[in-house]
């Protein structure tokens, strides 16, 4: 029976170790595309690289679903390669080109995270700007985590402590430090829905205030609207809401960006 058991235990560890050596010949391979890919796609011309991408919505049949023109894809592509160069156009596009009818939403939140990231640029005296940064909360953090937690968990069982805060963009002007967090929301804002976004806006102005950031921005570049009691409820914290509610989640983002700026210039 001993030997039975230690037999069993020698090819369960084979296997794990199949599968590990699986698990990385696979993602050495995929590192290899990737690789090879960005040679090649290094080798086109700006101009080439974004006529392809901002194509590749009309040609997938999925412009209209995702309520972006390819024009628009390509005026921010063509800030990209202006503003930052060949390499973040190539990032970008490649992200891009992952577009399918799953995760249209993931694609529409990004490229407003990338045309709010390009705004920036354009501002004189806009130091330290960084997308998509994470950090570990904090004790304070997490503290105002808990004091929302229980003053709502009756009217939304899901909300819990989160251990990360993500920022979507994070900057400073004349040392005046300021997030935005950049929301693509097109259901209905529930009770329940709108607190689950409070709770994580809670988060990040925690980490804000903390961290001696003066202004934190609510960028919601969806069609659906917070009501003014809800607009209400974010500012009483500090947080300024920026929303238009129209299809086009470029055009919500441009418009709120315009407000950011109005607001930044007085700086």
């Amino acid at each position: 029976m001993k030997k039975y058991l230690i037999l069993l235990f020698l090819v369960s560890q084979i296997s794990l170790a199949q599968r590990a050596t699986a698990r990385k010949a696979v993602s050495e391979t995929i590192e290899l595309i990737t690789k090879n890919s960005y040679k090649l796609l290094s080798l086109k011309s700006a101009d080439e690289l974004i006529t392809s991408y901002s194509t590749f919505l009309v040609k997938n049949g999925l412009g209209r679903e995702t309520r972006i023109s390819n024009s628009a894809i390509k005026n921010i592509l063509e800030d990209i390669n202006t503003l930052r160069g060949k390499d973040d156009l190539i990032k970008v596009g490649q992200k891009l080109s992952t577009l399918n009818s799953n995760n249209l939403n993931s694609i529409k939140g990004f490229l407003a995270e990338e045309l709010h990231f390009n705004e920036l640029l354009k501002l004189k005296n806009i130091d330290n700007i960084n997308l998509n940064s994470s950090y570990k909360t904090s004790d304070f953090v997490q503290s105002k985590q808990l004091e929302f937690i229980k003053k709502n968990r009756f009217n939304n069982k899901d909300l819990y402590l989160h251990k990360q805060v993500e920022i979507d963009l994070i900057a400073s002007k004349n040392n005046n430090k300021f997030l935005i967090e950049v929301k693509n929301i097109d259901s209905n804002f529930s009770e329940s829905r709108f607190l689950k976004y409070f709770s994580q806006i809670v988060k990040q102005k925690a980490f804000a205030d903390e961290n001696g950031i003066k202004f934190v921005y609510w960028s919601n570049v969806g069609t659906s609207l917070l009501s003014t009691e809800q607009v209400k409820r974010m500012e009483s914290i500090g947080v300024i809401v920026l929303q238009k509610g129209s299809t086009s989640p470029i055009v919500n983002a441009k418009i709120n960006m315009n407000r950011i700026k109005r607001e930044l210039a007085k700086l």
